[in-house]
């Protein structure tokens, strides 16, 4: 389908936010091909430029014939099937992303920035939302003395990728979170368009259910 490219884009993002690497090259393309076996995986050598792989992996003969989410989900699960091939040393925490995936599809939130000070933990998160839907900035806080959550209201993204020269680093000064943006001429580029740095006032924030483990149990997103 069309809007099977955010698939890997999400995935892609959830891995740079954990650090993820399968080495010298950090592009992985998969060809899908029904004449090899269902579900095997055949690395190449093969990348038109040093930072790319492709990587076959076999479907049924039938993919064509199946509704656009099965081919999603299909998708999404050859993914992972394909990292884990190329890193089995990191199933633990391609097991972990996948599941979150699992749990919070298209919207699952991913990890941009966090700032701790005495009285707050202030995290930054983003969406890679479906194709044509707009993406978000979510801002999260937790009192340290208390583990109440405060959200500020979702910040409207241009695109998803603005998220990273919009959030470079945190600050917290007399009540306000700035969310400062990276300092270079390409980064310039994307973010002349929006108010920099972003300021939230703390008052903006609204309280929202305690969860077990943290700020929405944070270590494992959202």
């Amino acid at each position: 389908p069309r809007t099977a490219h955010r698939i890997g884009q999400r995935i892609a993002c959830m891995l740079h936010a954990e650090d993820f690497s399968v080495g010298a090259y950090d592009h992985i393309y998969i060809a899908f091909s029904p004449e090899l076996p269902d579900g095997q995986v055949v690395p190449t050598d093969f990348g038109l430029e040093w930072w790319q792989r492709y990587v076959a992996y076999g479907i049924p003969t039938h993919f064509k014939s199946l509704t656009d989410d099965q081919k999603h989900q299909r998708i999404q699960s050859a993914t992972f099937e394909v990292l884990n091939a190329l890193k089995p040393d990191e199933h633990q925490l391609l097991e972990s992303l996948q599941e979150r995936l699992g749990k919070h599809g298209e919207r699952t939130r991913i990890l941009r920035a966090t700032k701790d000070t005495k009285a707050y933990r202030f995290e930054v998160w983003f969406d890679v939302p479906p194709w044509r839907e707009p993406a978000y900035l979510y801002v999260v806080a937790q009192e340290n003395s208390s583990g109440q959550v405060l959200e500020a209201p979702p910040l409207l993204l241009k695109d998803y990728e603005d998220a990273f020269p919009l959030v470079s680093t945190i600050s917290f000064t007399k009540g306000i979170l700035n969310l400062n943006p990276r300092k270079s001429f390409r980064a310039g580029l994307s973010v002349n368009s929006y108010p920099t740095p972003i300021q939230i006032p703390l008052s903006e924030f609204a309280a929202q259910p305690i969860v077990p483990g943290g700020l929405y149990a944070v270590s494992s997103g959202n």
